[in-house]
């Protein structure tokens, strides 16, 4: 909650020019500073929350407090034994108003009030605002006396009126304040304060710091056109006004062509004369001695010029630059700050900044709109639909003129282009995405532009093994997506250990509504057999066990897969579609991605189906019964299975026939069809002589000893029971005898006999472990947990939680599925302590090798 505090900030006076006097030197004065400053502060009851490097900002819960705390502060520093030539002087200000804390730190414009106060004075002076000096008013004429010096204007924040504090041990005589030498409101704050600045916080700081580091002379801001370059730029360029004294210039560098150009733009910004041979001396001169920070703004036209800019650069040391450019320099001193989306979320469940932007763009189109509970997280989709670019959600919000939230979204989801625009008004040069990509993209050689455009068949990024895969000659390649990146239309980022670059699905968007159909089928048809292959892939990695390895190829490439899949089956590439649908399908079906799973499934059906691929059918099929069967569509589900079974049938494949045949009763048996199912489970009878694998027939008789169980006949149960335990005592641990194993143990589990239960669950979890099938062993220990619980060992049980709580999602979504679909037990308060209890005792652990504690204590108890 917000309340008024007392905020002391203090700064050392010159700092920059003392590290590039002396490094050393200005490195012990530092940490002597440091030391007297911290003391005098905490001693008279004040918190420090933050370092700034050359000052500390500090908070009292008594303004006469802080007065104390500034006057013996300064004259600690009067009396130190400084080392060298290296005095440092302190200039301090204190202000009182409403703030905000928040994890130690504070928010507020009082923070902001008491920097620009203490950015006034002078090394050696203590000021304070109007707010102390009324806070004050019953002490100050106790030990200090408050000098009033008049009303000044604060950057950004209006007037205020400042007092000097005058005490005995403080020098009284100082220069007129700081601003009292400026007539007026910098340009640059103009500039910057053409609408509220939303977000950005981090970067706002990053670059502030690097431009006062001493060895850092330009840093460059890139992106694409639309991140918010300019924006950022002028609102770092006002923020550090004081921090060069005034001394900052923007140039609009955007209808420049030359290096001359620059240079008389420059000069004029620095209100001298400068062009030939001697504009380089001429700026050199006006800035001599002088802190200079020059804004250089949209330089992308200029990268020729750059030498001229490094030469102005290496002219003198005061002089700092900042640039915005679509496209690096490759300078050598400089700085590269790419400017990324806009923050997507933000913790704590607050409205990330992007959602921020929107809400104060469509104010400007709807005076009622807020962000509200209701209407958030539609706002959330359109920001991430507008990729996080500021442009895109403006543009966005300005549809509100037109449609609604919901329209907006549904219709970024057809294509962002044709919504993100507005009329333009003059030179607009944002009026549309699709203009500014196009801008970006004219800056490139013919070449690197018809590489854009091939590269855009890859959807959700590549690795440059793949564009090679694709594209062919692995230089060009190299060469072209590197210059891509240099001009903002490639985005990186490193996955295991590789560079992966991605270009934004907006600009994807553009590039391939601007391609020639004929020219870009090739591109996309390598594309598809490449990611075919990958496909491939992830199905050896499935039928491997190895879940993790899978999925996380499986969700990294989801975008390019099904990229591929859609040219294929408008294109009607059989062979890749079936290669496709075996390799992905099943894996689609177990990550929960249904829509891709349904497209890729019936496209590869009608493939299997042409080329009579009566495999692919088969295995296509099945998947098809599973999917219809999860989503509790049984009718789809039983005629999926039935023609599998016909077709396994037609290629005397009996395992795959008698395995539909199982899925078919056990179905009907759910949903309580009995006749149905004994039907199924007789055409079953008829082909088990001629089953190959035991794990089959096993799961046949216990699915035939449920029924009898059920229906009455218990002998019988039990006799079909015991054949089937037979033969699951001599399986070879594999998904087949998993499936087996996990069933007994529910048979067993029903019937009462829990230690039974216990030792099928404990022998698939074994199996699972050692063959590293994450998938299964996630399964046994869900199951080890219910019969635990059963059994009445609930600090068991809350072990196997403890386990599945740092289960990977990647490894098996099923099994998270089930995990959240688990029923409660009556103590679940005890279980929650316990589970929590349980993780903290296997801190540092992961879920494996607590399922092998699990595993060996309990084995401990069932040897």
């Amino acid at each position: 909650m917000a309340r008024d505090y007392c905020f002391l900030f203090t700064d050392v006076e010159g700092s920059s020019a003392l590290w590039e006097r002396d490094r050393a030197a200005m490195s012990a004065a530092l940490r002597l500073h440091n030391s007297l400053v911290g003391a005098a502060l905490t001693s008279h009851g004040g918190r420090i929350f933050k370092a700034t490097g050359d000052g500390f900002c500090a908070v009292f819960e008594h303004p006469d407090h802080a007065v104390s705390a500034a006057i013996a502060c300064q004259a600690e520093l009067d009396c130190a034994a400084w080392p060298g030539r290296t005095r440092l002087r302190v200039r301090m200000g204190i202000h009182v108003g409403r703030a905000q804390e928040e994890g130690g730190d504070f928010t507020g414009p009082a923070l902001s009030r008491a920097a620009r106060v203490t950015n006034l004075g002078h090394g050696g002076q203590v000021l304070v605002s109007r707010a102390i000096r009324d806070a004050l008013a019953d002490s100050a004429a106790e030990n200090f006396r408050l000098i009033p010096l008049g009303a000044y204007e604060l950057r950004g924040l209006g007037p205020e009126e400042i007092f000097q504090i005058s005490h005995p041990s403080l020098q009284d005589t100082f220069p007129p304040l700081r601003a009292a030498v400026e007539t007026g409101p910098h340009p640059l704050l103009q500039l910057a304060e053409e609408r509220p600045f939303v977000g950005r916080e981090d970067e706002r700081q990053e670059v502030a710091r690097k431009l006062l580091e001493r060895e850092q002379g330009l840093v460059t801001i890139t992106g694409i056109g639309g991140a918010g370059k300019t924006r950022l730029a002028k609102q770092v360029a006002a923020d550090l006004l004081n921090d060069f004294d005034g001394n900052v210039h923007f140039v609009e560098c955007d209808p420049l062509i030359s290096s001359q150009e620059l240079l008389v733009a420059i000069a004029r910004e620095l209100g001298i004369e400068g062009e030939g041979a001697t504009a380089i001396q001429s700026i050199t001169d006006a800035i001599q001695g002088k802190r200079t920070l020059l804004v250089l703004d949209c330089f992308e036209k200029l990268l020729d010029a750059g030498p001229t800019l490094d030469a102005i650069l290496k002219s003198s040391r005061s002089i700092r630059c900042l640039v915005t450019s679509r496209a690096v320099l490759g300078l050598p001193r400089e700085f590269e700050y790419p400017l990324g989306p806009m923050g997507r979320s933000k913790q704590g469940g607050g409205p990330s900044d992007g959602e921020l932007l929107f809400a104060e763009a469509a104010s400007h189109i709807l005076s009622a709109f807020r962000l509200t509970r209701a209407n958030r997280r539609i706002v959330r989709d359109i920001v991430d639909l507008a990729e996080g670019i500021p442009l895109a959600i403006v543009l966005a919000a300005g549809r509100l003129r037109h449609l609604s939230l919901g329209e907006i979204a549904s219709q970024l989801r057809k294509g962002r282009l044709d919504v993100l625009r507005r009329r333009p008004i003059g030179e607009d040069k944002h009026a549309n995405l699709a203009g500014v990509i196009e801008g970006s993209l004219d800056l490139l050689p013919k070449e690197q532009a018809d590489l854009a455009t091939r590269l855009s068949v890859f959807a959700g990024g590549f690795f440059v093994s793949d564009a090679v895969s694709v594209l062919g000659d692995s230089i060009e390649v190299l060469e072209g997506i590197s210059l891509l990146r240099d001009f903002s239309l490639l985005v990186t980022s490193v996955v295991d250990g590789k560079m992966r670059y991605r270009s934004l699905d907006s600009v994807r968007e553009y590039l391939e509504s601007s391609a020639s159909p004929d020219e870009i089928a090739p591109t996309k048809r390598a594309h598809a057999v490449h990611f075919a292959s990958r496909a491939a892939d992830v199905r050896s990695l499935f039928d491997e066990g190895s879940w993790t390895e899978a999925s996380a190829l499986l969700w990294r490439e989801v975008g390019n897969f099904r990229a591929a899949a859609r040219h294929c089956i408008q294109n009607r590439e059989d062979d890749l579609l079936v290669r496709l649908g075996r390799g992905l399908c099943r894996s689609y079906l177990e990550a929960g991605l249904r829509e891709e799973f349904e497209e890729l499934s019936r496209g590869a059906e009608s493939a299997a189906t042409r080329t009579l691929d009566h495999a692919t059918l088969i295995e296509i099929r099945g998947l098809q019964g599973t999917a219809c069967r999860r989503t509790g569509d049984i009718a789809s589900a039983e005629r999926h299975w039935q023609e599998r079974v016909r077709l396994c049938a037609l290629v005397r494949d009996f395992e795959k026939q008698a395995d539909s045949l199982l899925d078919l009763a056990d179905m009907m048996f759910a949903h309580g069809n009995i006749a149905r199912a004994r039907d199924y489970l007789k055409e079953f009878d008829a082909i088990e002589a001629s089953l190959p694998d035991g794990a089959v027939r096993a799961s046949g008789l216990l699915l035939k000893s449920r029924l009898h169980q059920s229906t009455g006949d218990p002998e019988e149960a039990a006799r079909l029971f015991e054949r089937a335990r037979r033969i699951a005592a001599d399986l070879r641990p594999d998904p087949k005898a998993f499936y087996v194993w996990r069933n007994m143990a529910g048979v067993y589990l029903s019937a009462g006999a829990h230690e039974s239960a216990i030792e099928m669950c404990l022998r698939m979890l074994e199996g699972a472990l050692a063959g590293s099938y994450a998938h299964y062993a996630g399964l046994a220990l869900i199951a080890l947990a219910d019969t635990l619980a059963s059994a009445g060992r609930p600090e068991a049980e809350a072990n196997c939680l403890a386990a599945l709580a740092r289960f990977p999602k990647t490894a098996s979504p099923m099994v998270k599925s089930q995990l959240r679909g688990r029923s409660t037990p009556t103590d679940a308060e005890w279980l929650s302590s316990a589970v929590a209890q349980a993780a903290d005792e296997c801190r540092g652990m992961s879920w494996v090798e607590i399922a092998e504690a699990v595993l060996s204590r309990a084995r401990a108890l069932h040897p």
